[in-house]
């Protein structure tokens, strides 16, 4: 047995028990005082549509997630892999956090060669740059092809 509200004529809220009987099809005026089992039958309903509200927000939401993601990776597929780096090219035409840059420039580094000469302890003694920044440029280089020795 399914309970429903519905509005009635005058725009009121009425609680009405589905089942066989006439006595059980009386509406209920949700404002007046009710007996335990009306109670419980309202809040049955109210349970019920909220359950199916939350079910249909998860499952919009779902929707939602699942285009985005298709999207997303129809993208990443038509965009071309990263370009092999020669040992010439300057060290701009990776995307090094701005940070990292200004200190492999002080260092003296301007090619990928000088990068990947470089040992990972020698970025470590930088003043600024830590292990961090060494796993940053590892990723880096890594998409390229490319590691820093040691």
């Amino acid at each position: 047995m399914h309970d429903t509200l519905i509005n009635g004529q005058t725009g009121d809220r009425a609680l009405v028990r589905r089942s066989g009987s006439d006595e059980s099809r009386k509406p209920l005026d949700v404002r007046q005082p009710r007996t335990d089992s009306q109670q419980e039958q309202l809040e049955g309903v109210v349970a019920e549509l909220v359950a199916r509200q939350a079910e249909a927000i998860v499952e919009t939401i779902s929707a939602r997630i699942l285009q985005r993601i298709s999207a997303e990776f129809r993208a990443l597929e038509r965009s071309a892999p990263p370009t092999m780096l020669s040992e010439a090219d300057p060290i701009e035409r990776i995307p090094i956090p701005t940070r990292v840059m200004k200190a492999l420039r002080r260092l003296g580094v301007r090619t990928i060669g000088q990068l990947t000469e470089m040992r990972e302890e020698d970025i470590l003694g930088v003043p600024s740059l830590g292990e961090g920044s060494v796993r940053q440029l590892n990723r880096i280089l890594a998409l390229y092809g490319r590691k820093m020795n040691g």
